[in-house]
């Protein structure tokens, strides 16, 4: 397993070099707030060939999906889940999947990405629980991770998301560290099989240090693609002005799985509380509800549908989950590969 640690750390790293060294050479600074154009490099780094650089032991029989609900909250009216509810429900959602040991490589980097695209308050439901992500730090740090980052791309400052939302306390005492994407960290990505994103900067620099990946989202409603959840959080790992993609979101969101496929992520559903409209900002106390779950998975496609049931929905609305099906990506009959605990 260390030996696949160095080999894949030296792989990402030469990409993210190639990619920065690309940068410098003609003068270009990918500035992660879409303040600028995108560039248009000579040569996007291709992250193609992750799947040799992330392996996870096989374990037969193990369902795609596991489902921990939980009964003890803070508050019924809707306050904050107690931390040590979802490190309970974490540790029961990762028992039928091989703990969060197969995941994680002894002594490696583990890279969380979750969704802290707005500086909201998370009991707004639009942000993934600092709780939850700090549950996921200690579980990785007790898997023998030699590190965790959490790193992800806002829409406003960074710096100021990260704290007004409580996530940068919560992973500095869960003995994490937040990475902040700047212009040096960005470079662009060509990702293999892609229907309609072109070669567009990526937050490269926390990918080429992880050894393993994992993704945090929250269960919420979305005026543009229906429902965002695990494959629409990939979103965040973009720079430059991504707003114009949002008329094809559907299949942008596809495109970024095919990016994230190799890296094989743990994914996590953060579904504590769930916004079940007026996504994906929210707006009002009313348009959440406390559902105390939380979904464990490695199939987006089987995660991302029992999401859309916790909205009271019908997956088969949701157009990229459907994309997503055909494309092969997962299924949506997660019922049939899914464990509750």
């Amino acid at each position: 397993m260390e030996g696949g640690v160095a080999r894949r750390r030296e792989f990402l790293h030469r990409c993210a070099a190639t990619a920065a060294a690309g940068a410098v050479g003609g003068g270009l600074a990918w500035w992660a707030y879409g303040r600028q154009r995108p560039p248009r490099p000579a040569d996007p780094v291709s992250l193609a060939g992750l799947d040799a650089r992330f392996p996870r032991p096989d374990l037969p029989g193990a369902p795609v999906l596991v489902v921990a609900r939980d009964t003890a909250i803070a508050d019924p009216r809707g306050g904050p889940v107690e931390a040590a509810v979802i490190e309970r429900m974490l540790v029961r959602a990762l028992e039928p999947l091989g703990t969060m040991a197969r995941f994680v490589p002894r002594g490696g980097s583990v890279l969380i990405k979750p969704n802290a695209a707005f500086a909201a308050d998370p009991l707004s439901g639009a942000i993934a629980d600092p709780r939850t992500i700090a549950a996921v730090v200690k579980s990785a740090l007790a898997a023998g991770a030699g590190e965790v980052l959490v790193a992800d791309n806002p829409i406003a400052a960074p710096a100021f998301v990260f704290d007004r939302s409580g996530i940068a306390a919560a992973v500095a005492a869960a003995g994490g560290r937040v990475v902040l994407p700047d212009e040096r960290g960005f470079a662009p990505v060509r990702i293999p099989g892609a229907t309609t994103l072109p070669p567009w900067p990526a937050f490269t620099a926390v990918l080429a240090r992880a050894d393993a990946v994992i993704g945090i989202a929250p269960v919420k409603d979305h005026n543009l693609c229906g429902a965002s959840l695990t494959m629409k959080n990939w979103y965040g790992l973009l720079g430059g002005n991504r707003s114009q993609f949002h008329q094809h979101i559907h299949e942008v969101i596809c495109d970024l799985w095919r990016l994230m496929r190799p890296a094989a992520p743990l994914l996590i559903l953060d579904g504590t509380r769930v916004l079940m409209r007026n996504g994906p900002t929210g707006g009002s106390a009313a348009d959440v509800v406390v559902r105390n779950t939380l979904a464990v998975g490695t199939d987006p496609v089987a995660i991302d549908a029992f999401g859309v049931t916790l909205l009271g929905r019908d997956p088969r609305g949701v157009k990229y989950l459907v994309e997503a099906e055909a494309a092969g990506f997962g299924t949506l009959e997660f019922e049939r590969r899914m464990r509750e605990v």
